[in-house]
């Protein structure tokens, strides 16, 4: 199995890697747009990344600044917040946690600015097979 795609595709449950629909089985719809600027917020023209249930965000968002060294945006935990809140609807926003080298032996900073728009929709208990005290119904 290719890591990176295991990476980009699950979120982490107690620090495992799942895949978002065994983590969030009480999910039924997932619709995120990300707007990726990396040259700051005000950038015109922002790069786009659509995710759904089917190819879910992963814990980061890479940022796609060469220079950038371990950058990213970590998306999970708003993801995880939301679905505990269930909460449908969030827009957040965020810097990358990335430095880009600006000579040999000085960082600064990355400038990649994040906007997210993330829709949830969730399954009935009845769907899910358990009731409200969270108890499996017999089939």
């Amino acid at each position: 199995m290719n890591k990176g795609i295991t990476i980009e595709r699950g979120l982490s449950l107690f620090g495992q890697t799942l895949p978002f629909t065994r983590a969030f089985p009480m999910v039924a719809i997932l619709k995120t747009t990300v707007w990726i600027r990396p040259y700051g917020r005000r950038e015109e023209n922002p790069q786009q990344r659509h995710f759904g249930r089917r190819g879910p965000p992963g814990e980061h968002i890479r940022c796609p600044n060469t220079e950038c060294t371990n950058g990213g945006w970590c998306i999970g935990d708003i993801v995880r917040d939301m679905i505990a809140k269930r909460e449908t609807h969030r827009t957040a926003e965020g810097s990358c946690n990335g430095w880009r080298r600006t000579n040999d032996s000085e960082y600064r900073k990355c400038l990649t600015h994040f906007t997210a728009e993330i829709e949830l929709g969730y399954k009935s208990e009845a769907a899910m097979g358990t009731r409200a005290n969270g108890i499996k119904l017999q089939p």
